[in-house]
């Protein structure tokens, strides 16, 4: 898990990718920062935080579609699978890496209420939960983000992915204003119930067309017979529902 955890860190700030997706987000939280406390006057750092959450939806589509798309695509994933790692700490290794680019721009503004308190009475307390609160929606997203990844073999199919499914999580207060309680769990239920069983489908078919060519020891089988368990698990909790 380390390795891949170095591997990742260090490749994120080897291009742009890295010190641009950091830049954007202390540029942004620091214009709004400037705006709503310095020029407005409001002691409160949580509603800088507030009307920024939207740089998710920009921030995490572009830092997590390349983490496991490009390993596809270099080849370099069969050699992650054959090595002594676990799937596990793979995954876990780059969802850190992911998640410490996040935290660099966070560990900036968070300079912000000390600012505030050098010029005012400020609550260092609520600010800093705040924060960590948006920390912790950041590193939420990116596992949505993660898993998109994992899901596709283009890059920008797991940006358009992720960001759709942003999208709909930054909408659903104002969606869940339309429709009744029960009608919206049943439309999220049926559609990642469609998903699944859509991707269950996919992967069975892939999964038939490898045996047919006597490629079972592949790393590739073996990623794919993975996440054929892991789908059926997850479509477990749907068949205890009575939904299956």
């Amino acid at each position: 898990m380390k390795a891949v955890y170095k591997k990742d860190l260090k490749s994120a700030f080897t291009g742009m990718i890295g010190w641009v997706l950091c830049a954007f987000v202390v540029v942004v939280v620091g214009l709004y920062f400037t705006a709503i406390c310095l020029q407005s006057g409001y002691a409160d750092f949580s509603l800088v935080l507030y009307n920024t959450t939207f740089i998710f939806l920009v921030v995490v589509p572009l830092l997590t579609m390349r983490s496991i798309v490009e390993e596809r695509r270099q080849k370099t994933d069969q050699l992650l699978l054959t090595s002594r790692a676990s799937i596990a700490g793979i995954v876990w290794g780059k969802y850190l890496a992911l998640v410490t680019v996040y935290a660099i721009p966070l560990a900036i503004v968070g300079i912000c209420p000390l600012v505030m308190r050098a010029y005012g009475s400020v609550s260092l307390a609520r600010s800093y939960a705040a924060l960590l609160a948006f920390f912790l929606m950041g590193a939420a997203a990116i596992a949505i983000g993660l898993f998109m990844s994992s899901l596709t073999e283009n890059q920008i199919i797991a940006a358009v992915c992720t960001f759709g499914s942003l999208l709909f999580l930054y909408l659903m207060p104002s969606i869940a204003g339309l429709v009744s309680g029960s009608a919206a769990a049943s439309l999220a239920a049926f559609t990642v119930l469609a998903a699944l069983l859509a991707e269950q489908e996919s992967v069975c078919a892939t999964l038939e067309g490898l045996r047919a060519q006597g490629k079972t020891r592949t790393a590739t089988y073996q990623q794919l017979t993975a996440r054929k368990l892991a789908l059926k698990s997850m479509l477990g909790a749907f068949e205890e529902q009575g939904l299956l």
